[in-house]
């Protein structure tokens, strides 16, 4: 049932506002500020004119956290109590927006996006190596909302290679015959788009950016997440967050039971949203089901993502079930977000071969082990991000387009033992030399192809995939690389 307030009564809204305002969030937001100053991004570091602008915020900041310590010892009662009752999200509407297409013509064909932006907070973003994140959310909204409109850079170039879907090969051809997949922009009509890491804690990163996304987008969940004594310490939300142009009918959430290390702070789960889309020519009412999630980071040796999918399926399943009214019909199921894990790494193998790859479909799979040719990484090596070869989206992608370049800004599919900080933060060329030597060949290409951000269909609500991108838009204000997916549907 989906609950549009996120209190029961005004009077719990008022506590809970001023509990989580200034019992949590503003201790959350000096300590972010105070923290970040101290963690700067690599162009700051030795940058002589940020110490001498920042530093001298340092002591205000330790104020303002002295006080915020204060003030959350006291209201953290009532931030408990509150946050009991609260909706595990928020929905937001555009005022202007028709709140139901009842009647209105299924169009039958959609492009859905997923991207993680790592909005969190200042400090978290410093680690990977961007900053600003309000003004980066209002940047990447700007920058989707309106994607697509400068016809001189709209290169929605598709491939001549064959994509799954249906359960049968499809030929996409396009007129210049170009053969990349790389985009210098997301297509221009998106219908749905998935955030992972846009947190609304302190710093009201999702809010920000559903702001910017207002004038292409008119319904949105975020601030989604559970916290209290038995998830997640009363800290972070999940940072997942969902945009739509078509009305939402129904919202379920479910964190992960099982999380490690520095999540156990952030209720990392799976959000999934019904949609509202129309009247289909047999006069049924046309549903869609996209859920977004973000998988464990840096697993180490337990089994964690394995976990995480099982209870993904099981909840998965229970919100379809649940759900679907009389009369519905489901036009597609897509699961989409940052696993985490790719499919060609050694290490990763047992991933990539769980049974969630045989009940949803991904097109850039050739098969268990192995991507398409055409597909590329999404993950960018940390150290790398401020490199002039990507820094635009049109240096990016003539740098991604390159196989042996793209192997210097992307991580490779080699991941052995599970992604670790070490290699995270390692400059690509100290890990060649510590491989040098090592008779690691593969029969197939895996230089920049750690693919961790995917879109994925239900193979029971088969659909027809025409296009696929990994998009360049978002040059240097997040360590992703996005990627977009175009396809139609059998109803």
């Amino acid at each position: 049932m989906l609950q549009e307030k996120l209190y029961p009564s005004d009077s719990l809204e008022v506590i809970g506002w001023l509990a989580t305002e200034f019992g949590r969030n503003l201790f959350l937001w000096s300590l972010d500020h105070f923290v970040g100053i101290l963690v700067p991004i690599p162009p700051d570091r030795k940058n002589i004119k940020y110490y001498l602008t920042s530093l001298p915020w340092l002591p205000l900041y330790g104020c303002i956290l002295l006080i915020a310590l204060v003030l959350k010892i006291l209201l953290f009662p009532a931030y408990v109590m509150t946050n009991s009752y609260k909706t595990p999200y928020t929905i937001k509407r555009i005022s202007n927006a028709d709140t139901t297409l009842r009647g209105m013509k299924y169009k039958g064909d959609f492009t859905i996006c997923t991207a993680n932006i790592c909005a969190l907070t200042e400090t978290v973003a410093h680690f990977t190596g961007v900053k600003d994140t309000l003004q980066r959310c209002r940047e990447i909204g700007k920058k989707i909302a309106n994607s697509g409109k400068d016809v001189k850079h709209a290169d929605y170039h598709q491939c001549n290679d064959h994509l799954p879907g249906n359960h049968k090969k499809q030929n996409i051809t396009f007129p210049d015959g170009d053969t990349s997949h790389v985009s210098l922009m997301f297509p221009e009509n998106i219908d749905f788009f998935c955030f992972q890491e846009t947190s609304e804690l302190s710093l009201s990163a999702s809010s920000t950016l559903a702001a910017e996304l207002s004038t292409h987008f008119n319904h949105f969940v975020y601030n989604v997440g559970l916290t209290g004594w038995k998830t997640y310490f009363h800290v972070f939300d999940s940072g997942l967050m969902v945009a739509s142009r078509y009305p939402i009918l129904d919202v379920y959430y479910q964190p992960f039971s099982r999380v490690y290390a520095q999540l156990q702070l952030a209720s990392f789960g799976v959000v999934a949203v019904k949609v509202d889309l129309g009247i289909t020519k047999e006069e049924k009412s046309a549903v869609g089901f996209i859920a977004n999630t973000h998988l464990q980071s840096y697993q180490g040796k337990d089994p964690i993502h394995q976990i995480q999918m099982n209870e993904i399926l099981q909840w998965q399943e229970e919100f379809r079930t649940k759900s679907l009214q009389d009369g519905e019909v489901i036009a597609f199921d897509i699961l989409c977000g940052d696993f985490n894990f790719d499919n060609m790494s050694p290490g990763e193998e047992a991933d990539s071969k769980h049974r969630l790859f045989d009940v949803y479909e991904d097109v850039c799979r050739e098969r268990p082990g192995k991507d398409h040719s055409w597909c590329i990484g999404t993950e960018i090596r940390l150290p790398t991000l401020w490199d002039e070869a990507i820094s635009t989206p049109e240096k990016m992608k003539q740098t991604l387009d390159d196989p042996e370049m793209r192997s210097q800004y992307l991580y490779d599919a080699d991941i052995k033992g599970g992604m670790t900080f070490r290699i995270a933060y390692t400059h690509p060329d100290i890990l060649r030399k510590e491989k040098a030597g090592q008779n690691d060949e593969k029969e197939f290409d895996i230089n920049g192809k750690r693919r961790i951000d995917v879109i994925l269909y239900r193979k029971e609500n088969a659909v027809e995939v025409t296009d696929l991108k990994f998009v360049t838009q978002l040059a240097r204000l997040t360590d992703h690389i996005p990627v977009s997916m175009t396809f139609k549907t059998n109803l």
